[in-house]
């Protein structure tokens, strides 16, 4: 966890979103995220753990959302 948010890091991180956007839709790109939130903002254990458990449910969503539209080609 940085204690200093750069804007670089900013940047990086945006670039990554919008790849992630472009290779797996927008779901995961929301994963991602909330991926970023917790590892580059300072934030308490508590809202770490509270962000990441529903990251990992929006990211088990998505793969459902993404299997029934392959189902359905």
């Amino acid at each position: 966890m940085n204690a200093h948010f750069m804007p670089e890091q900013a940047t990086r991180s945006l670039v990554d979103v919008n790849r992630v956007k472009d290779e797996f839709g927008e779901l995961h790109a929301a994963v991602r995220i909330l991926s970023l939130l917790v590892h580059e903002f300072p934030i308490s254990e508590g809202m770490r753990d509270l962000i990441g458990w529903q990251a990992l449910h929006v990211e088990k969503l998505a793969d459902g959302f993404t299997a029934s539209v392959e189902a359905r080609s």
